[in-house]
């Protein structure tokens, strides 16, 4: 189970926090809402600190969009499992 929740930061930012399971069954909700904000040429800034587990197609899916995101928070393991490096 996923839950993501939705938040204004600036007129052209949006902040997307991210808490449970990020799988093959909870994607297809988390891409969605990834590719509106990216579509309205949104800032997205991703809080992935209350990520529990990913599988492959969650952590796929965030090598592809880490370079069109910043993220504030990401739990260790997922750094590791999709070679990130946060800015100081």
């Amino acid at each position: 189970m996923i839950h993501i929740n939705q938040k204004t930061h600036d007129d052209n930012s949006i902040i997307i926090e991210v808490d449970g399971r990020l799988d093959r069954k909870s994607l297809a909700t988390f891409r969605d809402v990834c590719e509106q904000q990216l579509n309205c040429k949104k800032n997205i800034l991703l809080h992935l600190r209350g990520i529990t587990h990913t599988d492959e197609f969650g952590r796929e899916y965030i090598r592809r969009i880490k370079n069109r995101v910043e993220f504030l928070s990401v739990p260790e393991f997922l750094k590791l499992e999709i070679n990130l490096r946060l800015k100081a």
